[in-house]
């Protein structure tokens, strides 16, 4: 019997105790397949939620039974205090950070923020503190099993009946959806089961059924990893499976080493799916674009999540330590050094936009976040953990076959995603039971080491009677303090986002802002003051369209712009690191350029050039000063700004496309198609020159010559989406509508669901001119086949930069093909 087991003397606080061990039990058993079924409910945040509330209330009750007992008992698992460690680290350098709000919670509770790592290290102790025992501890995994047979259940359903199927209204169309979090973190959690089977098939004593339930949960987990294809899962797949099959066929040699109730006979269910796992990721691991990208052309799915290579992350890490090697620059301020330190040569990639908010891996990410301290601090906890987990599995004595099952799987499954969070940035459904799992592991270390537990107890001493009060106060207190602060960051979430659906609704402006306002009211983040002061510019543009405004109007005109500069400034002091809060600012100020207000250019420059020197390898702000100086009449500053983005992005379309149209406005435009017919002698090889020449030869309604010039564009690079936009409007003014028709087609195939095709293509079916359509000749925007939700950037091509790696193995003929261009 561990000393976990041994029962209080007084029925009322093991009676707490237990209830707060069940609380546990329930939420992290349930956590894989928990969400909030809204869509104005933050998916990730909503899982972490439930978790903070689980773990209060654990705490909470065991605060009363502590009060009642008089009894403190302690147990220090030198890996958790590991966690503490490296949490008083984070929280050190996130109030030395300059913003203070992201590095500690950030927007929705990310998971490379400070408080997320207290949750993780909190999480790992509580199951020692409550003194968890194994019954409990077996139906925790129970839970697990059924949440893992239920995402099973669910995504076969999916693959089976279509995206449609089990959508809840949120998830149609998106066969990458999983209730458990990303796509990958989903291949992860596969992998766990599979291990963690394979541990259970060698292990205990089941009959025929459990082993066919276990081998059961293998292949299903294996096909579900053959469709999303993680290349890391199958390389540790093969190593556990390899690992299991020769313990299988030896392990008749280790019984100086395993617990007497351990040791079975040969089993050949366990050697047969051992054997099946080797195969499937030997096959995978060799051949896995070809056999995965025929799977997955059979469940039409494509997905390919990219992050910054070990060497870029490496890289931002060393620029960090040149003035903040120590501490860092904060935690989940990762894509605020990208910014500033990013490869120039990015710039050239699709990725030149793409703001990172994590490198290579989530612990790699905390060498640049939290400096040397985190990262060493990191360090540390993982050799200890793999020490005392080794320790534990090979120099017991018990004779307890349940107590050496879970410290078998936990300190495995432990290791598995602690592991993997060095070469991916899980969700925190995983890492939390990462967490779990370490918590679980300095658990059995306990039963199986008998290193007993502390206990301190003075039921008739006046002084211990004080302190066990004074801890009681500061449990309860702390934990519904902890309770409100996050509750209310949360609501201030969902009322945010609720936001959006009212847009969606079509909604009044005072309703929306009414909304963003109470978000504010629960949370101030800038964010929330940020997105009010684009909506107030919003409402400024609309005014400045009335010919002949009434006094009324421009009352609220007035009113607009004290709003948008409030709120602006409210924003940039909330934080003053993240350049869209300076941007917004920036274009307050902007608005009133062109009516010529005294001072409004020069605020607006000031501004957004504090937006560039924030983000100052971005060739965006750049161009956004370019738009600013030629609306104010000032074509040479115009002319600078626009030379430096294009110097800082050869193939920048944007700047391209603006520096024709500054060359049309002033009459210049035989002058420039001369340069850009040199420029290609120079680079005859570069689609984006050949583009930039055909809008000037079509603005000069020379159209056969820039029909060629922007075939040759296409040419070069069948997926420039903007070259076959503009190649479309050619064909339409030369009476080709079918070829018109035919570039739109390709551009809605790899756009799916781009507004401005879908219009242009309604035109031509009603027989219309496309040149008088809505989008007028500006270029697309968003083409560049990169996405990113809830922190992880995904791709519809293999990353065109060594600087960019992808996480997994590309599954889609359509990756291997040549990026598209801006």
């Amino acid at each position: 019997m561990s000393p976990y087991e041994e029962r209080s003397d007084d029925r009322l606080a093991a009676r707490l105790t237990v209830i707060a061990q069940y609380i546990l039990v329930a939420v992290f058993g349930l956590l894989p397949i928990f969400f909030v079924p809204f869509a104005v409910a933050p998916f990730g945040y909503s899982k972490v939620l439930v978790v903070v509330v689980g773990v209060f209330l654990a705490i909470i009750l065991y605060g009363f039974a502590l009060l009642r007992s008089g009894t403190i008992r302690l147990q220090l698992s030198w890996a958790p205090v590991a966690l503490w460690v490296l949490t008083v680290i984070s929280l050190i350098s996130s109030l030395l950070s300059g913003d203070v709000r992201d590095a500690l919670i950030g927007e929705t509770f990310e998971v490379h923020t400070a408080l997320f790592v207290s949750l993780m290290a909190l999480t790992a102790s509580a199951w020692m503190i409550l003194g968890t025992n194994k019954t409990a501890i077996m139906r925790l995994f129970m839970f697990l099993a059924g949440s893992t047979i239920t995402l099973s259940l669910f995504h076969f359903s999916r693959l089976m009946f279509g995206t449609d199927f089990l959508s809840f209204g949120l998830f149609g169309g998106d066969p990458t959806f999983s209730p458990f979090g990303g796509w990958n973190d989903l291949a992860i959690f596969f992998g766990l089961a599979i291990m963690l089977s394979l541990v259970a098939l060698e292990q205990l004593r089941l009959t025929r059924l459990g082993q066919v339930l276990f081998g059961a949960v293998v292949i299903v987990a294996l096909v579900m990893l053959a469709v999303i294809n993680f290349f890391a899962v199958w390389v540790v797949l093969g190593l556990v499976g390899l690992a299991v099959l020769i313990y299988g066929l030896t392990k008749d040699r280790f019984g100086s080493i395993l617990p007497a109730d351990a040791k079975q006979k040969l089993s050949t269910v366990s050697l047969f799916i051992s054997l099946v796992v080797v195969i499937a990721s030997t096959v995978f691991i060799l051949g896995g674009s070809v056999v995965g990208g025929a799977i997955a052309r059979v469940a039409d799915i494509s997905y390919m999540e990219v992050r910054p290579s070990f060497g870029a992350t490496a890289e931002i890490a060393r620029q960090v330590y040149d003035s903040e090697s120590l501490f860092g620059v904060g935690p989940n301020r990762f894509s605020d050094v990208w910014r500033l330190f990013k490869d120039p040569s990015i710039n050239e990639s699709i990725f030149w936009n793409t703001e990172f908010s994590a490198g290579f891996g989530y612990i790699p990410t905390f060498f640049a976040t939290t400096g040397l301290l985190g990262g060493v601090a990191w360090m540390v906890f993982l050799v200890l953990f793999v020490f005392f987990g080794v320790r534990m599995l090979l120099y017991t004595t018990t004779t307890d076959r349940l107590w050496y099952f879970i410290g078998t799987t936990s300190f495995v499954g432990g290791l598995y995603i602690w592991g993997m969070s060095v070469v991916y940035v899980p969700g925190p459904a995983l890492l939390l039971i990462a967490a779990l799992c370490t918590g679980l592991a300095g658990t059995a270390y306990t039963a199986l080491m008998h290193t007993g537990v502390h206990e301190i107890g003075g039921r008739g001493s006046r002084q211990f009677g004080f302190v066990l009060v004074t801890l009681f106060l500061v449990l309860v207190i702390g934990s519904v303090s902890a309770l409100y602060f996050v509750g209310r960051h949360y609501a201030g979430v969902v009322v945010f986002n609720s936001s959006f659906s009212l847009i969606a609704e079509g909604a009044s402006l005072d309703d929306i802002e009414a909304r963003t306002v109470q978000a504010y009211v629960f949370s101030r983040d800038d964010a929330y003051a940020r997105r009010l002061a684009e909506y107030e510019i919003a409402r400024m543009n609309n005014l400045l369209n009335a010919s002949e405004p009434t006094e009324e109007q421009k009352q609220a005109f007035n009113n607009a712009l004290n709003s948008a500069l409030n709120a602006g400034q409210v924003a940039l002091a909330g934080d003053n690191s993240d350049p869209r809060n300076a941007y917004t600012l920036g274009s307050v100020y902007a608005t009133l350029v062109p009516a010529k207000i005294e001072g409004a250019y020069e605020r607006s420059i000031e501004a957004l050039t504090k937006a560039k020197e924030l983000d100052p390898r971005n060739p965006l702000r750049l161009l956004t000063l370019a738009q600013l100086a030629f609306a104010a009449g000032r074509e040479q500053e115009a002319r600078t700004y626009v030379g430096e983005a294009i110097g800082m992005k050869s193939n920048y379309t944007d700047a391209l496309f603006f520096l024709a149209q500054i060359d049309i406005a002033a009459g210049n435009t035989d002058a420039a198609i001369a340069a850009s017919r040199a420029i290609i002698v120079l680079e005859p090889q570069n689609p984006v020159r050949y583009f930039q020449l055909g809008v000037l030869l079509f603005s000069n309604e020379r159209r056969e010559e820039a029909r060629s010039a922007l075939e040759q564009a296409v040419a070069l690079d069948g997926n420039y989406a903007n070259a076959r936009f503009y190649l479309a409007l050619v064909y339409d003014t030369l009476g080709r509508t079918s070829d018109a028709r035919e570039q739109l087609d390709v551009i809605l195939a790899t756009n799916p669901g781009n507004e401005i095709i879908v219009a242009l293509l309604e035109r031509l079916d009603r027989g219309e001119p496309l040149m008088s359509a809505d989008s007028g000749q500006a270029p697309l925007s968003d083409v560049s086949g990169v996405t990113k939700k809830d922190g992880a950037v995904t791709a519809d091509t293999e990353p065109d930069t060594p600087l960019v790696s992808p996480v997994n193995t590309a599954t889609s003929g359509e990756a291997s093909e040549a990026p598209a261009a801006e």
